[in-house]
Order: C-alpha cells, then structure tokens, then sequence
C-alpha cells in the first residue's frame, strides 16, 4: 500500500457529494441516507510487514470503531456497520487503493477507490453506475 495513505484520515462531511442517488441505488431508504448522511468518522490505515489495518472510529457512540486486517490481493470477509458481510478484496492499482466487494447473497457488487492528494484523501464508492465522493482530510 502507498505509504501516502497510511495515517490517520477524518471525513469531511461537507464534502460528500452524490448520497442520494447512490443510496437509492444501493436499496437504502430515505432514513439510512440520512443516517450516512451525518455520519462523521476518522479511518486509520497502519501496516506491519505485509498485513495491512483499517480502524475506523465513528463519533456516533452507538456504532462500535470497526477494524479489520488484510493483505493486498487476498479476499476477507467484510462485516459493515449495518450488519452485512460482503467479501471484500483490496489492491493497489496506479496508486489507488481499490476495495472491491460482493454481497453474494443479495447479488450486489460494489467497488471503492481512494487516491491522495497532498494532505486529501478522495473516496469514491460507485454501485451500478452511481457514485458517493467524500474528501477526508489528514491528522
């Protein structure tokens, strides 16, 4: 993994730009948009070797900081904050992190892709042609 994504990254809610439509997209009602919608959280990428650490801490105390090891290439069950389990594979390509993930048991594929500029990490997750952008900012 880049190193330019390791550290700590917090979500700029004002940023996020496409919730709706993807959301709508995706299945979510109108409640869960507005849940993401306000949804602040930090993620932190740390490596040891070649195992990567994703721990994502919510300011929401109801929903449990969630973190989850990985190696580059190797698929892992993912377990998301609303209570699905997706498979999840994550590389780097051209110096973008890509998560791809597969809801097998609802027949959903989604993908997610992060690039960094300078101190601004761009997360852009797309779902059958719709896409949710937010910028998180590095601590």
């Amino acid at each position: 993994m880049a190193d330019a994504f390791i550290g700590k990254w917090q979500v700029d809610l004002a940023s996020t730009a496409g919730l709706e439509e993807f959301g709508a997209a995706i299945g979510f009602n109108e409640e869960r948009i507005q849940t993401y919608k306000n949804l602040s959280y930090v993620i932190e990428f740390s490596t040891a070797g070649d195992t990567f650490t994703a721990t994502v801490t919510f300011a929401v105390e109801s929903i449990p900081a969630q973190s989850y090891s990985f190696k580059l290439g190797e698929t892992f069950d993912y377990n998301a904050i609303d209570g699905t389990k997706p498979k999840l594979t994550i590389t780097v390509e051209g110096g973008k992190i890509v998560e791809k993930y597969n809801l097998e048991d609802k027949d959903k594929q989604w993908e997610t892709v992060r690039e960094v500029a300078g101190t601004v990490m761009t997360t852009t997750t797309t779902y059958s042609g719709k896409s949710v952008t937010q910028k998180l900012n590095k601590q």
